[in-house]
């Protein structure tokens, strides 16, 4: 008997830096443009994740936004927002050692007396995983005239991933974020174009992955039907998610579309994080190919990584014909909190079998195999 245990959460490196419950508001009559209303700083001694979660509020009919920066770099944007509306936006990027300065910032663009703008529950920590890739991308165009069209980041070749291979067998997909912060100097009427259409008297984002244009996974603007204040809480916002193999070699590029009135000078910053652990936003990922023999007793433990959401894990394969899951998957469990799975498998080859994770903001953590 061997037992072979892999912590690919590397929870050592972790650290809670700040959990602000807040309040921090802008009360009306006030209007401004992006006021920071919380600075942390946070020191690194190596290179590692930094993770951020805002909450933000608008009241009836106020409109504003929120967002998070780092050394004065836009990382993340609630986008426009308005009529009792709440907005719950979190980010990862990895950066380098050395000390970063990270703001909370509200726009309260249109703002009446008994209105207000809020920002709680503030989170920045630090994070680990093994198999952890990344990229943070930006450009700048100046000037781009009205009707043109030019690269913002020009084609780049993301970080290449590996098929390392663990205690219970090889990586067999990685699971690619990019979140992006697109914006004009002093003007609102910026949006992330979905899949081709560019609207018209905006500056329109373009996201290219091998060479073709895709649509983003979510995707935000920062201007509504509210004409005041047109310089106020610049900045569009969208991700796009992916499965993908080991070793994929894939590019991104982005382009702005400059539909509006005059020339603008704009911004594009992009942050790409790959990993089999860190779970998708949407469906499943089948992160190893299992591999170990008959009568072994296998384990995967999932956990709440950027929040305590239910997952699922399945150990099994979906038949051609498909009667759920109960008769897809020889076990299941689902659930949140720490989440421990564990299988016999007495007469079922590993090999044929998948394992599929799913549990967005969330993550495995070990992967072990008690081999018989």
């Amino acid at each position: 008997m061997v037992f072979l245990s892999e912590m690919v959460r590397k929870i050592a490196d972790e650290d809670a830096v700040l959990a602000d419950a807040g309040p921090y508001t802008v009360a009306g009559p006030t209007v401004c443009d992006w006021t920071t209303q919380k600075t942390q700083s946070v020191t690194l001694t190596k290179t590692q994740m930094i993770v951020l979660k805002f909450t933000t509020y608008v009241s009836s009919p106020c409109t504003g936004a929120g967002r998070v920066c780092i050394d004065a770099v836009p990382i993340v944007t609630t986008g426009y927002m308005a009529t009792v509306l709440t907005v719950v936006r979190e980010a990862r990027l990895v950066k380098a050692a050395g000390t970063y300065s990270i703001t909370f910032d509200l726009a309260a663009i249109n703002n009446g007396a008994g209105e207000e703008v809020v920002m709680t529950n503030l989170y920045v920590g630090l994070a680990n995983f093994a198999d952890l890739y990344s990229d943070n991308l930006s450009g700048t165009v100046v000037n781009l005239g009205a009707g043109l069209t030019s690269d913002i980041i020009a084609v780049t070749a993301l970080t290449s991933s590996v098929a390392r291979v663990l205690p219970v067998g090889s990586i067999k997909n990685y699971c690619l974020k990019i979140s992006f912060c697109c914006d004009s100097a002093d003007r609102i009427g910026n949006m992330v174009a979905a899949g081709g259409g560019d609207v018209a008297a905006k500056t329109n984002f373009r996201l290219y992955i091998d060479g073709a244009q895709v649509s983003w996974t979510t995707s935000v603007k920062d201007s509504g039907a509210d004409p005041s204040n047109l310089t106020f809480g610049t900045g569009c916002y969208g991700t796009y998610h992916a499965i993908i193999l080991p070793a994929a070699a894939k590019t991104l590029k982005i382009t702005c579309v400059n539909s509006a009135a005059g020339a603008q000078t704009v911004s594009a910053y992009a942050y790409v994080t790959l990993c089999p652990w860190i779970l998708p936003d949407s469906d499943s990922i089948e992160p190893v190919n299992l591999d170990f023999p008959v009568g072994s007793t296998f384990y995967v433990i999932t956990e709440p990584f950027i929040a305590n959401a239910t997952k699922e894990t399945n150990i099994g394969h979906e038949r051609c014909i498909s009667f759920g899951d109960a008769t897809d998957y020889y076990s299941t469990e689902t659930g949140t909190g720490i989440l421990v799975h564990d299988y016999i498998f007495e007469a079922i080859p590993p090999s044929q079998c998948q394992l599929l994770v799913g549990g967005s903001v969330c993550c495995i953590s070990i992967l072990a195999v008690d081999i018989r």
